[in-house]
């Protein structure tokens, strides 16, 4: 029989990739005749002896032990031998963000955001309205948006040809879309290290 903790957290996690929210796909558990191991028996569902209580602090136990006291120690000590790791084998993947502003979510106005991964270019416009949207659900908006693939050619481009192409597939996703009066800002992700 798989433990209360396992058991628990692969349930949440396959109803959050459902869509449920974090206290449905608990309680789904919760009243799940597998959860206690028992049957249900001529369509009656089985009566249990624990509380709402005992069952919260068990949920709560699996959830948040893992990062709670010596668990949250444990984590922080593995994830820096990972990176000493990464470090003294691979110094790419350990590259130094040169982000030097982060958002404050009140911008506002027309965007480039790109997304350049090993196989695809993605090129968005999207118009943010800060927090000073009308509503939650219009804080932002993708006006166009176009992926790219990112062939063999496409990779074996050198230098500031690579870059020329991403800049023909940005004038073909903005072309109509883009108000050029003035300067348009670009948000930009690499999904592999780059120096």
């Amino acid at each position: 029989m798989t433990t209360l903790p396992t058991a628990l957290i692969a349930v949440v996690f396959k109803s959050l990739l459902r869509g449920k929210s974090l206290i449905q796909a608990i309680l789904a558990y919760w009243i799940s005749p597998l959860a206690l191991g028992r049957p249900v028996v001529g369509g009656k569902k089985p009566s249990t002896s624990r509380t709402v209580h005992d069952f919260l602090k068990e949920a709560e136990a699996a959830l948040v032990g893992p990062v709670s006291g010596h668990g949250l120690l444990e984590l922080a000590a593995g994830l820096r031998e990972q990176f000493l790791h990464r470090l003294q084998t691979d110094p790419s993947s350990m590259l130094p963000s040169y982000s030097h502003r982060l958002p404050t979510g009140c911008e506002a106005g027309q965007y480039v955001a790109l997304d350049v991964g090993g196989s695809t270019l993605r090129v968005a416009l999207v118009e943010l309205r800060g927090r000073n949207g009308a509503d939650e659900g219009s804080r932002s908006d993708i006006v166009s948006m176009r992926n790219f693939r990112i062939n063999k050619a496409v990779k074996d481009l050198e230098g500031i040809a690579f870059f020329d192409w991403m800049a023909g597939r940005i004038c073909e996703t903005l072309s109509s879309d883009l108000d050029r009066d003035k300067p348009l800002p670009l948000a930009l992700a690499w999904s592999f290290p780059i120096e």
